[in-house]
């Protein structure tokens, strides 16, 4: 995708399966961004629909609610139109309704098949269809997410038609985001485990103990795990429709339960709040971007970088100051009392092919992208491990640590063993309620993003010149350079910012072990 969508005073948003669970957190955190809400369920959740309408209009929101039967097309179409009747348009698509059905293939009824595929798939893929087609009508883009699940991402036994179902979500959700993608609408999903839903209850076995239970065996979830709230799905929604969340689209954002390990981990309500933050490479671009963010997140924040930037990260200080918070650059611990959050941001490019890379140029590359990053999760994980309080490890990958870049052999294969040691240092972590993540951008507008366009692209004729945002433009900013191929966008260093400000939330203590793709649809996972 391309430069960034204009944002909207105010959107409208479309929830299916809004009466309860997931689709009622959902709603309810659409309401306090101030978007306005068509709520959809069977007629049977009619009461809930306006019980739920009428706790967001007490909140002073704006809703209606709509009766529907999403496996009908002509009832989603309705949806629709009472969506761009009631409010002027559709800018957000929510195809959060689902079913579960608990069997194996061998004692699957054919009838119990057919109504998960009718609801799980066919009515998901409608509630995109028409959407898109309020959108593309529209010409403003939009944001359209669906209801995936973790065994969407890794079968299991004893769901064969639920999990399989949501492995059609992941594929339609894939070819729906290269489809619409030249209208400028985004389509991801939320995969999330089991969650404490109704829906959940409904798996319910009494006499394997109460409340998800059966699950809970079929899992190998240990018998006192508590299932998390529906919060950890909205809060990944909230960002998900951000304006500066456009480069997200054909992502499934899986895994979103803790591993075993992490059976003790804090609910959002009691997670202790995050107050200290240390970022490295923090003198310019991503870096001085992600403290910025932090600091109006209220963070106080440790600035680390090379020697030679001194001057940049007292400069960094400085805003961060002004943001009423205050900037150290000696050590965390030291100044500022604990560490919560390590946000591992250095990072150095490195040009060259296998054959032609100087060894110097692969040892530097290694000593900091990979090197660097292992110390910085070394030490920061020690002493989050001392406090016994928990907290966030986030390193800085690449698009070319998940898709092997030509001419940036170091480059490309350091942020590789970057994204591994990310997913073990995740499993070693969960035990002390440590999550660790990395966000893979494509070029961002950094010095270093705009060195290695020059160098791949040879020369600022490749480029397209394109504003980032519309005030760039009012006030003579220079935009962003973009690269001439479409679908690699150049980001704004706010895209990266937003998605660290997500993972560092209270909610978001489930995601884990999490490479983060924004590239638009250059490639899927």
């Amino acid at each position: 995708m391309g430069d960034m969508p204009t944002s909207l005073p105010t959107r409208t948003a479309l929830v299916t399966g809004a009466a309860q669970g997931i689709g009622e957190s959902i709603a309810l955190r659409l309401a306090d961004e101030g978007i306005n809400l068509v709520l959809v369920d069977l007629p049977a959740k009619g009461s809930q629909l306006v019980d739920l309408v009428s706790r967001i209009t007490e909140k002073k929101g704006n809703a209606i609610s709509f009766v529907a039967d999403i496996t009908d097309e002509e009832q989603v179409k309705a949806a629709v139109a009472k969506a761009a009747e009631e409010f002027g348009g559709l800018d957000i698509m929510i195809a959060n309704a689902g079913i579960v059905h608990l069997g194996t293939i061998l004692d699957t009824p054919l009838d119990a098949w057919n109504k998960v595929y009718d609801v799980n798939v066919k009515g998901l893929m409608l509630c995109y269809r028409h959407a898109a087609l309020q959108m593309i009508r529209q010409g403003r883009g939009g944001r359209i997410i669906g209801a995936c699940s973790s065994s969407g991402k890794k079968g299991v036994a004893g769901m064969a038609a639920y999990s399989s179902s949501k492995f059609a979500v992941r594929g339609i959700t894939q070819i729906a985001a290269q489809e619409f993608a030249p209208h400028e609408i985004t389509v991801n999903a939320f995969a999330p485990g089991f969650v404490a839903t109704p829906l959940l209850a409904h798996a319910d076995d009494e006499k394997l103990g109460g409340f998800g239970a059966y699950l809970k065996k079929l899992t190998g979830m240990p018998p006192g795990y508590e299932f998390p709230p529906p919060t950890i799905v909205s809060e990944l929604v909230a960002y998900m429709i951000k304006p500066d969340s456009f480069p997200l689209t054909a992502n499934t954002i899986p895994d979103l339960n803790p591993p075993a390990s992490m059976s003790t981990a804090a609910t959002p309500s009691t997670a202790p709040r995050m107050k200290v933050a240390l970022i490295t490479g923090a003198a310019q671009g991503i870096g001085a971007a992600l403290a910025l963010r932090l600091a109006q997140d209220g963070y106080d924040i440790g600035l680390a970088d090379l020697p030679t930037k001194e001057a940049e990260l007292a400069d960094v200080a400085k805003q961060v100051e002004a943001r009423g918070r205050r900037a150290m650059v000696e050590k965390c611990v030291e100044a500022l009392g604990g560490l919560d959050v390590m946000i591992a941001n250095a990072g150095v490019s490195g040009s060259g092919t296998v054959v032609n890379t100087p060894v110097e140029v692969w040892d530097r590359t290694f000593s900091i992208n990979a090197r660097g990053v292992f110390l910085s999760y070394k030490h920061a994980a020690a002493q989050m491990i001392k406090q016994g309080e928990g907290g966030r490890i986030i390193g800085a990958c690449s698009a070319s640590g998940k898709l092997g870049a030509p001419f940036l052999t170091s480059y490309s294969a350091s942020k590789f063993a970057m994204r591994g040691l990310t997913q073990v240092a995740a499993q070693e972590l969960a035990p002390h309620k440590i999550t660790v993540n990395c966000y893979a951008p494509t070029f961002v507008d950094t010095p270093m993003g705009i060195s290695v366009l020059l160098l791949l692209c040879g020369g600022i004729s490749h480029y397209v010149y394109v504003v980032a945002r519309p005030e760039d433009a009012a006030l003579g900013g220079r935009g962003e350079y973009v690269r001439a191929l479409k679908d690699v966008p150049v980001l704004s260093t706010d895209v990266v910012a937003e998605l660290v400000s997500y993972l560092v939330k209270p909610e978001a203590f489930i995601v884990t072990g999490e490479c983060i793709s924004l590239n638009g649809t250059a490639f899927f996972d």
